[in-house]
């Protein structure tokens, strides 16, 4: 079985004078047959650091130091993993459409992305954890049931990632693409750069 795991970097925000809102928004996949081989880098990666003033148990790019990003970074990249993104210029979006229409339509547009480049293949099956987005439960449901009927071997389940340690990896993924494109600091990207299958825009 192969485990896709997505999680999100930036935000909707369009004030682009404002510091805290990103040019683009990253839609991160993160690809592997042994998830339990990421959760062990991540264990060890939450053991080893003092990632935030008070320790949470779990890594989060926003707030990691970064060193610990580094580190972790560099362990992920040795090990059987592969990684997509796709940077949405904000610019491009619809302003005339809801929020969770645009988001959900360019998740879906990223993993048509990954079938039509032969990153993910047609006769194989798939399981797609997501990085829950929405706190309502009636937005989450509907997200998973786009997905699912728009793509005919995807099983698809939300989690929140501080509750799943390969989101956390994929959060780490996100946060060097988001590095390199927003910060102009590619010390990161260049840590995970062998194993980046696909990088999109639109």
């Amino acid at each position: 079985m192969t485990y896709l795991y997505f999680d999100e970097s930036g935000n909707f925000g369009l004030d682009f004078d404002n510091p805290t809102v990103s040019r683009h928004f990253y839609l991160t996949f993160s690809i592997t047959d042994n998830p339990k081989e990421i959760e062990k880098v991540i264990k060890n990666v939450i053991a080893s650091s003092k990632h935030t003033k008070r320790f949470r148990g779990y890594l989060h790019s926003a707030d990691d130091k970064d060193e610990t990003l580094m580190r972790g970074l560099r362990y992920l990249a040795r090990k059987n993993i592969r990684v997509a993104c796709m940077r949405v210029d904000k610019k491009h979006l619809p302003l005339n459409t809801a929020q969770d229409v645009i988001y959900k339509k360019l998740v879906l547009t990223l993993i048509k992305r990954l079938f039509e480049n032969k990153i993910l293949k047609s006769d194989e099956k798939y399981k797609f954890i997501a990085s829950r987005y929405y706190s309502n439960k009636r937005l989450n449901r509907e997200f998973i049931e786009y997905i699912f009927e728009n793509t005919s071997n995807i099983n698809i389940e939300t989690e929140w990632s501080r509750n799943d340690k390969c989101l956390q990896a994929t959060d780490y993924f996100g946060a060097a693409f988001y590095r390199k494109y927003e910060k102009n600091d590619d010390r990161f990207y260049n840590i995970i750069e062998d194993i980046i299958v696909g990088n999109y825009s639109r």
